[in-house]
């Protein structure tokens, strides 16, 4: 914008070129103000991942490294461990309905003093044993089996579909940086190639043979 009213003055821009600056312009300022709000969420949202305060600065150091790193995958994600500790316990139940199946066995044993008096009694004891078959609550033990069977079910469908959904995410992450790591070769390859016509316009100005205007877009550019 500066360098079009520079050349507007000098007689070598016109009043549409005014217009098309101004428009860029304000284009430039929508897009910077989109980028600060999507960088203010970006960062709430991994201070809030972080468990640190929303209002704490978060500091990144300028290690480029990363572009030369394969990424590795964390431990288990708490859904997937979640979905697993629902399946186990419906495993869990499972068994406990089979088990209420099985013939139970109970013993009850006691052992005291009986007689009038302490100085007159004898010892007594008594022992038992209770075989107890669940043939009358066959109905009502096949429909407590059935349910734990069907809520394990449920419980491995969602295990998988908690699987499934991670390995979106992890797909989504790697595409994410890949694309990441392109556009910073890309941007990299932009910047020295700007770098080297700001060299070639100051060496150009310096020698005579540019102008001041050639040397306000480069410096514009880079």
């Amino acid at each position: 914008y500066e360098i079009v009213h520079t050349r507007i003055k000098q007689g070598l821009s016109s009043e549409t070129d005014l217009d098309k600056a101004t428009t860029d312009m304000a284009q430039a300022s929508y897009l910077l103000t989109t980028v600060q709000v999507h960088a203010e969420q970006t960062r709430l949202d991994l201070a809030s991942a972080l468990k640190i305060p929303l209002d704490q600065p978060i500091i990144f150091e300028e290690d480029h490294s990363w572009i030369h790193k394969e990424l590795q995958l964390s431990q288990v994600p708490p859904d997937v461990a979640v979905a697993q500790a629902q399946l186990d316990q419906g495993q869990a139940g499972v068994k406990e309905a089979k088990a209420g199946f099985w013939p139970q066995l109970s013993l009850a044993a006691d052992y005291g003093r009986s007689g009038q008096s302490p100085s007159a009694s004898s010892d007594a004891y008594s022992l038992g044993a209770m075989l107890t078959l669940p043939i009358w609550e066959g109905g009502l033990k096949q429909a407590e089996l059935q349910k734990a069977k069907s809520k394990l079910r449920e419980s491995e469908i969602l295990l998988a579909d908690a699987k499934d959904q991670n390995q979106v995410k992890i797909q989504e992450v790697r595409n994410r940086v890949e694309q990441a790591k392109a556009f910073y070769i890309v941007k990299v390859d932009q910047m020295r190639y700007v770098e080297h016509q700001y060299a070639l316009a100051a060496n150009r100005l310096k020698s005579g043979l540019g102008s001041p205007i050639e040397m306000d877009e480069a410096e514009a550019n880079k």
